[in-house]
């Protein structure tokens, strides 16, 4: 897709509209639930923001550079998204009224005929494995940086929104699914921590937080800092699917994209503590939000041929809607 200035500047609307929107429920929530908002750790994602954007409008005005304006002001995007979307997960894992639903997920696990305990056994006999399938799962926030700058740089600046709108759509998705099917993950359930020299996955330091969030005990809300709380569906399967079909059209990233995030799925169970059905949720979740912001973009954007070389998005001639 290559979309016209005109296009480009209504769908950074739409997206900075559906940002407002989310810190408003929190603003909303907050009181509601009893949460206490630490301003302070909003501090850095709005200054980065806020710098970014400086640097867009510099860069669309004044030098203009069209790559350059689309790589910062679509990170700028992915910040204040990512600042405000974390408490409203924090609000969604505090509503403590739903029961958890491990055990239907471990029963739809064992009816696919999934076993997570044979996965857990087969890493803890190859530490080497382990420990690199664990490096490689907490590459996936450097997975997204990477989307935006090859767009960026590659001229893709359609591509690049439709990319941001997917991954706020699915961000969304995910936390309304897991409000009222919370679930904490095998992990947890079994209280396998502490267990015949089992070194905790890295989604470990986040189980304090959700066991908090729901009994009460925590009740903050903040930006910088926060973590993951979500277990069905997974949003870590969903982001791995995501920026691989960003990067699909690139042949030269395709086949690197690929086997890497083959592996970050490998990773996800013992790592993420998720179940099978918590992944293939996230990636139904993925795949649709993948769509609807194709479906979306293309209302504002002209098709043209995919190519690896680099280009200067300029204005459509005919605009597609």
């Amino acid at each position: 897709m290559k979309a016209d200035a005109a296009g480009l500047r209504r769908i950074d609307r739409i997206i900075w509209s559906l940002i407002a929107g989310v810190a408003a429920l929190d603003l909303a929530g907050a009181p509601l639930a009893g949460f206490a908002v630490a301003w302070h750790s909003f501090l850095a994602p709005l200054c980065g923001a806020l710098g970014l954007l400086t640097g867009q409008h510099y860069y669309s005005r004044y030098r203009e550079d069209v790559r350059l304006a689309g790589a910062l002001g679509t990170t700028a995007q992915v910040i204040a998204f990512a600042a405000v979307a974390a408490p409203l997960s924090y609000l969604a894992a505090s509503c403590a009224q739903f029961p958890n639903i491990d055990r239907w997920l471990e029963f739809a696990d064992k009816a696919l005929g999934f076993d997570w305990f044979a996965v857990l056994d087969w890493l803890k006999a190859h530490p080497e494995t382990a420990f690199g399938l664990r490096i490689i799962y907490s590459t996936l926030m450097l997975q997204v940086l990477m989307v935006v700058l090859v767009l960026a740089l590659t001229g893709r600046i359609a591509e690049l929104r439709a990319f941001v709108i997917s991954f706020m759509v699915m961000t969304l998705a995910v936390i309304a699914l897991s409000t009222p099917w919370p679930a904490q993950g095998p992990w947890v359930v079994h209280h396998l921590v502490g267990k015949d020299g089992l070194v905790p996955p890295a989604s470990a330091g986040a189980w304090p937080l959700m066991a908090g969030l729901r009994d009460g005990t925590v009740r903050t809300l903040m930006a910088a800092g926060a973590d993951g709380v979500i277990t069905f569906p997974s949003l870590h399967t969903a982001l791995a699917i995501t920026v691989t079909a960003a990067l699909w059209p690139i042949r030269t990233l395709r086949w690197f994209m690929i086997p890497l995030n083959a592996l970050m799925m490998a990773s996800i169970p013992i790592e993420g503590s998720h179940y099978l059905v918590d992944m293939l949720s996230g990636g139904a979740v993925a795949l649709a939000a993948h769509g609807f912001a194709r479906w979306l973009t293309a209302r504002h954007a002209a098709p043209f041929a995919a190519t690896d070389e680099p280009r200067q998005a300029t204005p459509a001639t005919v605009p597609f809607r």
